[in-house]
């Protein structure tokens, strides 16, 4: 399956933990957190517009003190079949995927 992915040029298939639906084909693993994911076409999720999270941004150089204040807005996402959050939807329409089962 690694195998077939990479020929595909994706990182892995994503599937809900909970109730095994597939949620995403096409995806790209994180860099350094690799049990993480972003996609921007998906399968069986619900992004829940009437919630919002925020979670303070940090400065990519690590030279340089994170400023505070700054923060980025999100909404969660749920699996359309057993609703169990995922993923969370950023303003830039791109998914990104933690709590999924990768093949």
């Amino acid at each position: 399956q690694q195998q077939s992915n990479q020929q595909q040029g994706t990182s892995a298939t994503l599937a809900c933990p909970d109730c095994m639906t597939v949620l995403c084909r096409d995806c790209q693993q994180h860099e350094t957190y690799h049990h993480q994911f972003r996609a921007m076409f998906v399968f069986s999720c619900l992004v829940l517009k009437t919630e919002t999270l925020a979670y303070d941004l940090k400065e990519k150089r690590r030279k340089k003190p994170a400023v505070k204040g700054k923060e980025e807005l999100v909404n969660p996402v749920k699996c359309a079949v057993c609703e169990t959050i995922v993923a969370v939807f950023d303003k830039e329409e791109v998914y990104h995927f933690f709590n999924v089962l990768a093949t």
